[in-house]
């Protein structure tokens, strides 16, 4: 048995044998380093480069479609491409992604989708094929507006990240577990029905003059794999995983989620991140509003199913405006600073919709939802929703503009 001194006469040897091999291992080391940062260069090179557009989707006051009409508007933004070897490793290429985004500006509520302008057409003739009443329209990004430089700027942010509480293999609790899956409702229907979207969208309505709430879900095909347990090289992907749970709870009798778990699998899977901000003018700025930012998710969420947590938010400034600095030290003017630099990168990264590559990458990794998931946590809302601000087209459209390419 190796004791305490031997361990560390060990260390000398060590490092006579490190020094001997150094003129084969360094060499070995720069290159690897330097090939990092090279592929993180032409990641950030190729991202820069691609065209982005925000399209704006206003609904009719009478739509009556359920989530699934928006499972197939999701898989228009399944692109599982991520090009061929010499793109990827040579160029920089990237697997494309996208944002769904639910916006307050001051009370008024509206639905955004940024894509990549060349998915303009695909996506639009989707959305008209399945919500043939709405108003979609290329906009301005509203991030535009505004402009965080810090506490004594005109704006103040906040913000918050979600993540799955169980494996990725867990499904949500969904709109057809709602009962919200048939294709279209008799309008005394639908207002019986329990949307959870709804608490979100009630909520994002309620705020006032020069405030706005963003909540951002970025998409991308799901890539993810896990490595199989019990040995060296082998991976599944997140079916995979399902696979083995469904064993494992058909063994344990729990037949309701083995039944959401083998219609989960069946579907498209997407990389899934999550954020949302508080953003309002400094004079204005509350932090009571956050706590509805906490909580956004709490209504999607089941014991006996998957549920959302929250990942810490940005903290505020706001406690520490008062404090003398020359007389309280340094310890909470690195407080103050670190929050400010949290703050920074959370407001850029979600202006550039970033996560899942640089500029910005989560430190978090993404989760793993399907179509029926995300339609469950994004879709248009009927008349269920009744909010007087939620922003809806005037006047009905019957059909799509006639020289929209399918």
């Amino acid at each position: 048995m190796l004791n305490a001194g031997s361990f560390f006469d060990a260390f000398p040897e060590t490092l006579r044998l490190l020094v001997a091999t150094a003129p084969y291992w360094i060499p070995v080391f720069l290159f690897v380093f330097a090939w990092m940062l090279w592929r993180r260069y032409l990641e950030i090179d190729y991202i820069s480069k691609m065209e982005w557009i925000v399209l704006e989707v206003k609904l009719p006051l009478d739509i009556l479609k359920s989530p699934l009409a928006m499972e197939v508007v999701l898989t228009a933004l399944f692109q599982s491409n991520p090009g061929n070897p010499y793109e990827r490793w040579f160029q920089g290429r990237v697997t494309r992604w996208s944002s769904l985004e639910i916006v307050s500006h001051e009370g008024d509520v509206r639905f955004y989708i940024r894509i990549l302008a060349g998915f303009k057409n695909l996506v639009e003739s989707r959305i008209y094929s399945q919500y043939p009443g709405v108003e979609v329209k290329e906009v301005e990004d509203y991030v535009g507006e505004v402009e965080y430089n810090g506490p004594d700027g005109e704006w103040n942010v906040w913000g918050i990240q979600y993540k799955l509480k169980k494996p990725d293999a867990y499904p949500i609790k969904t709109y057809v577990d709602y009962e919200l899956d048939r294709q279209t409702f008799r309008e005394e229907q639908e207002a019986a029905k329990v949307d959870p979207l709804v608490s979100i969208i009630e909520f994002f309505s309620t705020i006032g003059r020069g405030e706005q709430l963003w909540l951002q879900i970025l998409v991308r095909a799901s890539k993810k794999e896990f490595r199989v347990p019990n040995t060296w090289f082998g991976k599944q992907d997140w079916r995979g995983e399902g696979k083995e749970l469904i064993a494992k709870l058909r063994e344990e009798g729990k037949t309701d989620i083995v039944k959401a778990l083998e219609r989960s699998i069946s579907k498209h899977g997407f990389d899934v991140g999550i954020r949302a901000m508080y953003v309002a003018k400094s004079d204005v700025f509350s932090m009571g509003r956050t706590n509805g930012l906490r909580v956004a998710f709490e209504p999607f969420n089941s014991e006996v199913y998957n549920a959302f947590g929250r990942v810490d938010g940005t903290d505020s400034e706001e406690p520490f405006k008062n404090i003398n600095w020359d007389f309280s030290g340094g310890i909470l003017e690195w407080k103050f600073e670190r929050t400010h630099k949290a703050k920074k990168r959370t407001f850029d990264a979600y202006c550039a919709r970033s996560w899942f590559y640089q500029p910005y990458k989560n430190r978090r990794a993404p989760f793993i939802l399907n179509t029926e998931e995300l339609a469950t946590i994004y879709h248009f809302p009927g008349r269920v929703l009744e909010t007087p601000s939620f922003v809806r087209v005037g006047t009905k459209k019957s059909v799509p503009p006639v020289n929209l390419p399918i």
